[in-house]
């Protein structure tokens, strides 16, 4: 019957969802276990992959864990409001939990230890500020374009939050560093860049979010898609999964584009198991950005 094949297809995507969300577990804790390539696409891919798996995945977690439980209609400001508050803290619990592991990981309990997990913090708390500004958007950008055709609507959402997270981490990066994180401060023109790139990435996140948008045209809502009625924590895993997919689609073509030594992925510090050194670079030394 048909309700006999709609109930199949619902667990097989449910199942794939399952599946996903373990890659993206197993990419998170990859870090201890895989040796990494220098080539310079490789090594964008591998900042691309942890960047996703460790902060875009949660932000999208938290986004719709903490939509369903605050209960407001998606057309409310608290709503708009708990929803750019989950995106945050997504991100920075993110963003804390793998710096912290990693850390742990390379090298014993010291005060370089404390001080380069502090650093990563401070990075976190700019990026999990500015998803707080894509977080806050997104939902009413949805709202805005929803009688749109489906792929304006994606297209409108995804300039929207790039414009929301861009602006968001200008300001943040401008007050944090007057507050006296001085490793936030900006070194001018290369910086906005490179906040630039990140911001249109977290653009094209809010892009694959909309998949999870029950709505006319949505080619991918069977796998993506869920409603009020969805468990929570499904649906907190299906809206991370397309916030990482998205992010990860649009970073890949500026992994292959951008100019060597000028992505913000050529200066991610990611550690390379067995070294000694915590702030084992992306790239050698003389090839690194700011």
């Amino acid at each position: 019957s048909d309700k006999t094949m709609s109930s199949n297809q619902t667990e097989t995507s449910n199942v794939i969802i399952i599946v996903l969300s373990i890659i993206v577990t197993a990419c998170f804790f990859s870090t201890w276990i895989v040796d990494y390539s220098s080539a310079v696409f490789g090594s964008r891919m591998v900042a691309t992959v942890f960047s996703m798996s460790s902060k875009l995945y949660w932000g999208g977690f938290l986004w719709a864990f903490f939509g369903v439980a605050c209960g407001a209609g998606d057309h409310t400001t608290e709503f708009y409001l708990m929803t750019g508050l989950g995106d945050c803290c997504g991100v920075l619990v993110g963003n804390a939990f793998y710096s912290a592991a990693r850390r742990i990981k390379a090298l014993d309990h010291t005060e370089k230890t404390f001080a380069l997990f502090i650093e990563d913090m401070e990075g976190g708390l700019l990026l999990a500020s500015a998803a707080f500004c894509s977080g806050t958007i997104w939902q009413m950008a949805v709202n805005i374009s929803i009688s749109s055709p489906f792929l304006v609507c994606c297209t409108v959402t995804m300039a929207l939050c790039s414009a929301g997270f861009f602006v968001g981490c200008c300001v943040f990066r401008y007050l944090y560093s007057a507050c006296g994180l001085r490793l936030l401060a900006s070194k001018g023109g290369s910086t906005v860049f490179k906040d630039f790139q990140i911001a249109v990435s977290v653009g094209g996140g809010s892009f694959g979010f909309v998949f999870t948008v029950e709505t006319t045209g949505n080619f991918l809502r069977g796998l993506f898609g869920y409603n009020s009625e969805t468990p929570i924590f499904l649906a907190s895993a299906k809206a991370g999964l397309s916030v990482g997919l998205g992010f990860l689609i649009v970073q890949m073509i500026q992994n292959l584009l951008v100019p060597e030594g000028e992505a913000w992925t050529d200066v991610v510090q990611v550690p390379v198991p067995g070294s000694t050194d915590l702030r084992t670079p992306l790239l050698p030394e003389e090839q690194q950005g700011e």
